[in-house]
C-alpha cells in the first residue's frame, strides 16, 4: 500500500513538474510577461537562469538535458500519432480485427508509459543538475508560471 502511494506520489510530482520544465523550453504566447516567447525565450530562460543564479556549467547541462529530452520526447510524441492514426485506421473498417485494435491499444498504452518515463527522467536530470535550494526555486517559479497560465485560460486568453 506504501509503495503505491510513493509511486502514485512520483507520477503526480513528474506530471506537474513536467509541465512546468516547459516554461523553460516554452514556445507559446506568455501573456504575463507580455512578451513572445518564440521569439524571447532566450531572454525569459536567462531571466529565470538568473534568478536560479546558475553557473554556466549548469546552464550548459540544462540545455544539454532539454536537447536529449525534447527528441525523445517527439520521437515518442511521433510513434504516438502514428499508432492513433492506425487505430483510427482499424476502427474505420467495415470488418474489425479485434487482434490487431488490442495489439495497437498495448502498444499506446506502453509510449503514452514510455513518455511518462522520459518527463520523470527529464525532471530528476534537472533535478540532478540544480542545488536542492536551486530545484525548490525553480519549483516555485513553475508553480508561478503554471498559475499565470491557469489565468490566462480562464480568461480567454490566446495561445497562439
Amino acid at each position: 500500500m506504501k509503495i503505491k502511494k510513493v509511486i502514485t506520489l512520483l507520477v503526480i510530482t513528474a506530471f506537474v513538474l513536467s509541465s512546468g520544465i516547459g516554461y523553460v523550453y516554452a514556445g507559446d504566447k506568455c501573456t504575463e510577461c507580455g512578451k513572445n516567447a518564440k521569439g524571447n525565450v532566450g531572454v525569459r530562460q536567462e531571466k529565470l537562469y538568473k534568478a536560479l543564479n546558475l553557473t554556466d556549467e549548469q546552464k550548459k547541462m540544462l540545455e544539454e538535458n532539454k536537447t536529449k529530452n525534447t527528441e525523445q520526447m517527439k520521437a515518442t510524441f511521433d510513434q504516438i500519432k502514428e499508432k492513433k492514426n492506425a487505430m483510427r485506421e482499424e476502427l474505420q473498417k467495415a470488418t474489425l480485427d479485434m487482434g490487431k485494435i488490442t495489439q495497437i491499444n498495448n502498444d499506446l498504452k506502453k509510449l503514452e508509459s514510455d513518455m511518462l518515463d522520459q518527463r520523470l527522467q527529464s525532471i530528476l536530470g534537472v533535478r540532478h543538475i540544480l542545488s536542492p535550494e536551486q530545484f525548490k526555486k525553480f519549483s516555485e517559479k513553475m508553480k508561478e508560471h503554471k498559475g499565470h497560465q491557469g489565468r490566462r485560460g480562464s480568461s480567454g486568453g490566446n495561445r497562439d
